[in-house]
């Protein structure tokens, strides 16, 4: 349960399967990923991949495609990448991860990471990052996640991999990534989170970068599952900013395939 302010708008997130207080004082509630469509709520249907935490780490091995399996024991053993993972989500911490994401995330036409909304989930002790570094201490990969205490949610993933060119670099950083996200799901299965979600998954067929995303979610195993992000005005403030953001959302997104329609035929497609 998170609550913000934007704009005076008082905003109350929910996640999964929490369950909204019957005196709020918010303008707007929103859910992320509601187990099922909420009552007087505007919600969109949504799709993510989940692993199951109450396994045994072998199991979560076995799980996994064999190809992932040799690249994160290639990473562990040979690569000599040090595995970072703050215990706490300080301004520095946040910082790193931003600076990082936004170099990133530049290279693939997206929009930079709301450092106000990382710190505001760093407030109610709900986000948490890990890093993936070269021996030098470049960082490869980052991530960052909504942790809650039974599940924990990836937020942004950020990777170099588009800023390197040697074929021998970009392998490296790509098991950077499988190693980064295997030494994650022990560590939360460590912290007794029970469920492991992706964060989305793409339920189309043309867009190819989504789909190789798809790919890489899938080489670890998981379920599908299909949830509900909702949400609803409690106030009439609080429905005139939704219907606004709904808008705003819409051009955003608009953008964003022209810029990485853009850059993929700059780039060749990489």
């Amino acid at each position: 349960m998170v609550l913000s302010t934007k704009l005076g708008i008082r905003i109350l997130d929910l996640y999964f399967d929490e369950i909204a207080p019957s005196s709020v004082g918010v303008d707007v509630v929103r859910w992320t990923q509601a187990p099922r469509q909420l009552p007087r709520a505007k919600c969109t249907p949504f799709t993510t991949l989940l692993v199951d935490l109450s396994l045994p780490a072998e199991a979560l091995l076995a799980q996994m495609k064999k190809q992932t399996r040799y690249e994160i024991r290639r990473a562990s053993e040979k690569d000599e990448l040090l595995y970072e993972a703050p215990s706490s989500s300080s301004p520095e911490v946040i910082a790193t991860f931003a600076d990082h994401f936004d170099r990133c995330a530049e290279l693939k036409g997206m929009g930079k990471a709301s450092r106000e909304r990382l710190a505001i989930l760093a407030g109610h002790d709900a986000v948490g990052f890990s890093f993936m570094r070269d021996k030098s201490g470049d960082i490869l990969v980052s991530n960052c996640y909504v942790v809650t205490p039974l599940r924990v949610r990836m937020l942004h993933t950020a990777s170099v991999f588009r800023a390197v060119r040697e074929p021998e670099r970009r392998a490296l950083v790509g098991r950077a990534s499988r190693l980064l996200l295997w030494r994650d799901l022990l560590r939360y299965q460590q912290a007794d989170v029970r469920v492991f979600d992706f964060g989305g998954w793409y339920s189309g067929q043309t867009d190819q970068e989504k789909l190789r995303i798809n790919a890489f979610k899938e080489s670890f195993g998981g379920q599908l599952s299909n949830e509900w992000n909702c949400e609803r005005a409690l106030t009439l403030r609080g429905a005139a900013v939704l219907i606004g953001l709904r808008g705003r959302h819409k051009v955003l997104e608009a953008t964003a395939r022209r810029r990485s329609a853009a850059l993929a035929a700059a780039v060749g497609g990489d």
